[in-house]
């Protein structure tokens, strides 16, 4: 069967129902996510897909990004909702698709394939595919007891702006982290907002002095991420939303620059607010210097 499936990087606008059929049937997501998805992104600019009799039966998205350490910019995909038709799965389609997709990038000139495998049983199939670990993750506690409490204003963001595009921005760059685009991260905020959470921001003045994401996770507050160079702009945001979601405290994902192999838990912490450390990011380098600890904060898990 594999030999006649049809490999497509750009697919025809006929296409595009089924592969809104495919990722619904897939993840089973708000539709008014899959919306948001399909009109920042741009599925035409970057799914890849293999077809059958004029079917789309797997896709996956590679989502342009870099990876900036070092002094050295690199380019990144980013594969996201990798997915295979249900009656179609375990027949090594998505292997097949998946293959296409690396030596595309790779003659592309990208550096390296990175990908948020969700659960243990995906992380080893990407293994096998020569995917390794390169970031873990573990949560921290966040109050504003410890911080002197700066004057701010509070805002909840409806979008992404260019003032916090630029802002957020500045922290990727210095963390050798993964910059996403303003696309994804406003995906990133639409996700969280159909949680009951949302991208909210700390300003003093005009200027914005902290920001977070902050998603509802089985009906309780969990920041995917803060921002900010100002331990009392931090205090005061957290403390805002510590009262606007009645909690006393808040816990954070915290990606670190440093991996544990997978199926692994590690909770010798040296911070009192540390839990267990786990294995979050894979990547699949195209060039023999790429770096083997990256930050990968942000990045959406599908």
């Amino acid at each position: 069967m594999l030999k006649n499936l049809l490999y497509n990087a750009v697919p025809t606008a006929e296409a595009l129902p089924s592969l809104r059929t495919l990722w619904c049937e897939a993840f089973g997501d708000d539709e008014r996510f899959v919306d948001a998805f399909f009109s920042l992104m741009r599925p035409e600019d970057c799914v890849h897909t293999l077809s059958l009799r004029g079917r789309v039966v797997a896709a996956l998205y590679a989502l342009p990004c870099e990876l900036r350490c070092g002094g050295r910019s690199l380019r990144v995909a980013y594969i996201y909702a990798v997915a295979t038709a249900v009656e179609y799965r375990g027949r090594g389609i998505m292997r097949s698709l998946m293959g296409r997709v690396h030596e595309a990038l790779c003659a592309e000139g990208y550096a390296a394939a990175v990908l948020l495998p969700s659960s243990p049983s995906l992380a080893a199939y990407y293994g096998s595919m020569g995917y390794r670990v390169c970031a873990s993750r573990r949560k921290a506690l966040l109050d504003a007891s410890d911080a002197r409490v700066a004057d701010c204003s509070i805002e909840r963001r409806d979008a992404i702006g260019g003032d916090a595009y630029e802002f957020v921005g500045r922290f990727f760059e210095r963390r050798n982290a993964v910059v996403h685009s303003r696309e994804v991260l406003e995906v990133n905020r639409v996700s969280c907002s159909l949680t009951g959470g949302g991208f909210f921001v700390a300003k003093s003045g005009e200027a914005i002095v902290a920001a977070a994401f902050l998603s509802i996770v089985g009906g309780r507050p969990l920041l995917l991420d803060i921002f900010s160079d100002s331990r009392g702009a931090q205090g005061a945001l957290v403390g805002a939303l510590c009262r606007e979601f009645g909690v006393e405290a808040l816990p954070l994902l915290v990606c670190d620059n440093s991996v544990v192999p997978p199926g692994s838990v590690s909770d010798n912490s040296s911070d009192g607010d540390e839990k267990n450390r786990t294995p979050f990011a894979m990547a699949l380098p195209f060039v023999s210097d790429f770096p083997a600890v990256i930050n990968c904060s942000l990045m959406l898990d599908k």
